[in-house]
């Protein structure tokens, strides 16, 4: 049975588990075998785990996107090459959609307990954009797009962590990307540079994959700042934000919302998720 896996995968067929059992059931058929079996989804798992068999997602097109982001990779490598430019002076920028108030769907019960009912789904939803340069030197505030102009948990800090904007539906739009790649990222990045004995005129690359809510290079362009974007289809291979940076964001912040719903619960208070 492994052999024939092995050999439909290296024709590309695609192998979903009922079409493991249904073949396991015919070969059980032609080689007239007197044993009962039973092909059921317990079998398979043990199978697949006896020869390491994994599910993978099937991507379409994906030979041409390989192409297209390796083309990309070498224009990119000529780039920093003929310019000189060093790993402080690269750049990439994400966003990633992020539910806030998001509860776990799973829970430990006591044997009494039913399944819960009727719970409803934080739908408190705010974009993040992060940015960081190819050092690991330099990471820019967060810029944070939410629903609400004046969030009330904001009313009693002073010095906000992140860059705070709204719009109705706290998604990214070309205003925004221009307002936090002008007045935001290159001062910023510019700062940094210039207190690490940059010279003034050190020049800056900033990428970005070619969302709509992006501008084009040439409107987001500032001084000795240049802006590249990444192949359509591409970014999920060479985006650095997407190899887990943003991932380890979310995770790291459900770890700290988590705690704090431990401290209201232990201390007597009502904890309100939605």
């Amino acid at each position: 049975m492994i052999e024939w896996v092995r050999q439909r995968r290296s024709e590309g067929v695609p192998l979903s588990g009922p079409l493991l059992m249904q073949q396991a059931e015919i070969f059980h058929r032609s080689m007239n075998l007197t044993t009962v079996a039973s092909y059921t989804t317990g079998r398979l798992t043990k199978f697949k785990k006896r020869h390491g068999i994994r599910q993978l997602k099937i991507y379409g097109d994906r030979a041409s996107t390989d192409a297209e982001a390796a083309d990309f990779v070498n224009e990119f490598v000529s780039l920093v090459e003929a310019e000189k430019l060093s790993p402080e002076q690269i750049y990439n920028a994400d966003e990633t959609g992020f539910f806030w108030r998001y509860m776990p769907r799973t829970t430990s019960a006591t044997a009494d307990e039913k399944d819960p009912t009727g719970v409803k789904d934080s739908k408190e939803r705010i974009t993040i954009l992060g940015c960081g340069n190819a050092a690991r030197s330099h990471k820019t505030k967060l810029f944070v797009i939410g629903k609400s102009a004046k969030p009330r948990a904001s009313k009693s800090v002073k010095v906000f962590p992140v860059i705070y904007w709204s719009n109705k539906r706290a998604w990214m739009t070309q205003h925004l990307m221009n307002e936090w790649f002008e007045n935001y990222f290159v001062p910023e990045a510019c700062r940094y540079l210039s207190g690490n004995g940059f010279p003034a005129d050190a020049k800056i690359v900033l990428i970005l994959d070619n969302c709509t809510a992006h501008l084009s290079p040439e409107i987001l362009v500032k001084d000795k700042v240049s802006v590249l974007f990444f192949p359509p289809n591409c970014t999920s291979l060479i985006q650095p934000m997407d190899m887990g940076i943003l991932q380890a964001l979310k995770c790291r912040y459900k770890s700290e919302f988590l705690k704090e719903m431990l401290g209201f619960l232990n201390g007597g208070e009502h904890f309100k998720t939605f």
